[in-house]
């Protein structure tokens, strides 16, 4: 027995390196992403893939026809208004000047903050449209847009504009969805959006760069404009929780890595009801007390 042990351990082995070699050519090309090798590219995709394959929630259903209303409102601020904060620039000088000043929250003439994110929350199907791609460029040694909305599936495009590296780096809560270098004046990425709030840095040394996609599992979000009014349309008929959104306020720059140091994300929610062919409104006030109590009604 053990010389016939003996004589099929060969076999065995060239077997076992014939199913590895299968499944290595099974495996589908990927494209080259500049700044990434392809070992830790592959660790991305894996990560991606193991972060939507537990308990993935149901996807937005659109339908043809249904019971609709409309809501809109305006997100104000009362009180003195945050003031931008400085951070020195310690690369690049010759492109980015010496000083970069962060404004985390703007406020109109009339108090309305602009860039608030307004979404309704529990929809599972509507007749509204998903929303689109978007694109996010690195131009004049910022990021634009700062924030913006989108739908789950949407794809999200990154390109760099600027004659010097920026390092694009995306995570949803703890999770790196990607971490990429851009060449200057040439690099391009893309990542599918899955639902969540994306934060968007930039690892090359421009700790003032920071941007933010909120990604909805359903198109029934918006986001406020420069006098702070927002409308959702299309809205199905029923009883919902509205929900506000604001990035934390930036306080200080006295952090190791001189990007700023926020406070909590500013959530306001409340019940709402949506009537057919009724525009319902509803008005947000944010100040210093929801910025202290930042995060509470998560």
């Amino acid at each position: 027995m053990h010389a016939a042990l003996r004589c099929a351990a060969p076999l065995l082995t060239f077997l076992g390196l014939l199913v590895t070699s299968c499944d290595e050519a099974s495996e589908p090309s990927r494209p080259f992403q500049p700044g990434v090798n392809q070992q830790t590219q592959r660790g991305q995709e894996n990560q991606a893939r193991e972060s939507t394959s537990v308990a993935p929630r149901p996807a937005y259903r659109q339908l043809e026809e249904g019971h609709v209303g409309t809501l809109s409102g305006v997100v104000r601020w009362s009180g003195s208004v945050p003031p931008a904060v400085r951070v020195p620039v310690r690369t690049h000088t010759e492109q980015c000047g010496e000083e970069r000043s962060v404004e985390t929250i703007h406020v109109g003439a009339r108090g309305g903050v602009e860039g608030a994110v307004v979404v309704l929350m529990g929809i599972e199907e509507g007749v509204a449209p998903p929303l689109g791609d978007l694109t996010l460029t690195f131009q004049g040694c910022d990021l634009t847009p700062r924030i913006a909305v989108t739908t789950r599936g949407a794809r999200l495009h990154f390109q760099n504009a600027d004659p010097i590296l920026h390092n694009l780096h995306v995570r949803v809560g703890r999770e790196t969805r990607l971490d990429v270098g851009l060449p200057a004046l040439q690099g391009s990425v893309e990542l599918g959006a899955e639902a969540g709030i994306h934060v968007i840095v930039d690892d090359a040394a421009h700790p003032w760069i920071e941007s933010y996609v909120y990604v909805a599992q359903h198109p029934y979000v918006a986001l406020t404009d420069a006098n702070g009014r927002f409308q959702i349309t299309r809205v199905p008929v029923g009883a919902f929780q509205i929900r506000v959104w604001h990035p934390g306020i930036a306080e200080s720059d006295d952090t190791s890595s001189g990007r700023p140091l926020r406070s909590a994300a500013i959530v306001l929610t409340r019940p709402i009801s949506v009537e057919e062919a009724t525009d319902t409104t509803t008005d947000f006030q944010l100040d210093a007390a929801s910025r202290t109590n930042a995060g509470a009604q998560q």
